[in-house]
């Protein structure tokens, strides 16, 4: 299954990059792929624009349907199809440092091992390094992801959501500006307190 959202992703990346979703908006709105299906991500980006001097940071929240999971990455056990976040790029962005959420543990009828999955709501992050040669292009980005759904009686083929839109580069020394922080906040994972280390 493949289901495909198109936007702009401008001052505000849209698609979740600024935010990227499936209609057409500015960087600052969220853009979601994969409305209709059991499986949706929406992404966004911490700058209006990609910068050559150093990567800006991507979001990725997963919501996955009631009753429904996802495989861990990297997956457990090792033969499932594991979920994964990619990016394409027009102008040679590359992706960098995802980190996936930490996955909780089920233990399912025909597995000898429990299994380690996502459910309902998880975010994954990443940096996005754009190309020092496409100072001042527009880039054109496929966000990708890959999983399988399943549930305690069957899984279905491997899915890919994607969502392509359009993000300006940043020219050299450029100073772009932050956006989208207090949803990086919300996501972000928490240190934990000197309290709640030693307990």
């Amino acid at each position: 299954m493949r289901r495909i959202a198109r936007g702009v992703l401008g001052l505000v990346l849209s698609i979740g990059l600024g935010v990227m979703g499936n209609q057409a908006g500015r960087a600052d709105q969220p853009a979601t792929a994969g409305e209709e299906s059991l499986v949706k991500f929406t992404c966004y980006l911490s700058a209006s624009k990609l910068s050559v001097n150093e990567p800006i940071d991507v979001l990725v929240v997963v919501k996955v349907q009631d009753g429904w999971h996802i495989n861990s990455n990297p997956a457990k056990p090792d033969y499932v199809v594991a979920t994964e976040f990619k990016v394409v790029s027009s102008e040679g962005t590359t992706l960098e440092k995802v980190t996936y959420p930490k996955p909780e543990e089920i233990q399912l009828d025909g597995f000898d091992e429990p299994q380690h999955v996502y459910s309902g709501e998880v975010a994954m992050f990443g940096k996005l390094k754009a190309n020092p040669q496409s100072a001042g292009k527009i880039e054109q980005l496929e966000m990708q992801l890959h999983y399988q759904a399943c549930n305690e009686e069957k899984c279905l083929p491997q899915g890919k959501l994607v969502f392509r839109g359009k993000v300006p580069i940043a020219n050299v020394g450029e100073v772009v500006d932050v956006q989208n922080q207090k949803v990086f906040e919300k996501y972000r994972p928490k240190k934990p307190t000197p309290a709640e280390s030693n307990p």
